[in-house]
């Protein structure tokens, strides 16, 4: 591309992006709640908030009881972001092996909190609700809380995550999350572009980042 600087293409890009962006929040507006079934093979993912004391007791000694959660559930993988709360992340390709998961790691969490001595209520009113999260809204300086194959969870506000596919990380083809200039911790601005029955969250990383090309042969 002689003649044009790597600004302009940036911004082109950009707003080349934020373009299908739009264009896709359009269509899924006109599809109305209609029920999105991913196909079987493709892979699934869960991510829940537990308090953090009770994380010792999800992996077990040396790993001994969340390896025999994956082996006995059937998933790919559950993996703890130990934050506060702790963030429970489950991969699969089967809805059935990700809910028997997630069923078992609450049933730890029940045993460990019905333990537990209950903290005082506080005096005065409940604190208001949050303002829902509704497509097309901005959070700028998410915390990117955990980095899976196939895209990044971050954190929208405490306790609630959204997920970024790595297909919509960037207007560039991406073969690997290897190749993604992001790491834990970092903090992007993001769009909602979904919001499912379920209360999940799918976004759009808006903040740009580098990208490294695939490693030889791969």
């Amino acid at each position: 591309c002689e003649g044009l600087s790597i600004e302009l293409m940036r911004r082109a890009l950009r707003q080349a992006r934020e373009g299908r962006l739009h264009i896709l929040s359009e269509m899924r507006k006109a599809c109305g709640d209609s029920e999105v079934r991913l196909p079987p093979g493709v892979g699934r993912i869960r991510s829940f908030a537990v308090p953090s004391k009770v994380v010792g007791k999800i992996i077990g000694p040396g790993g001994a009881t969340i390896n025999g959660l994956i082996s006995d559930t059937g998933v790919d993988n559950i993996s703890i972001d130990k934050s506060d709360p702790a963030v429970v992340t489950i991969t699969s390709t089967s809805d059935e092996a990700i809910a028997l998961a997630e069923a078992q790691v609450r049933e730890l969490v029940g045993e460990s909190g019905a333990a537990t001595e209950r903290a005082p209520r506080p005096s005065g009113p409940p604190p208001p609700p949050p303002p829902p999260i509704r497509v097309d809204d901005i959070y700028e300086a998410c915390e990117i809380k955990n980095m899976v194959p196939f895209g990044v969870f971050v954190a929208l506000r405490p306790g609630v995550d959204g997920f970024c596919h790595i297909s919509e990380l960037s207007e560039q083809y991406i073969k690997s999350i290897d190749q993604v200039g992001l790491k834990r911790g970092d903090a992007v601005d993001v769009r909602v572009t979904e919001v499912n029955k379920d209360g999940k969250y799918r976004v759009a990383v808006l903040t740009d980042f580098e990208i490294a090309p695939p490693p030889a042969g791969r």
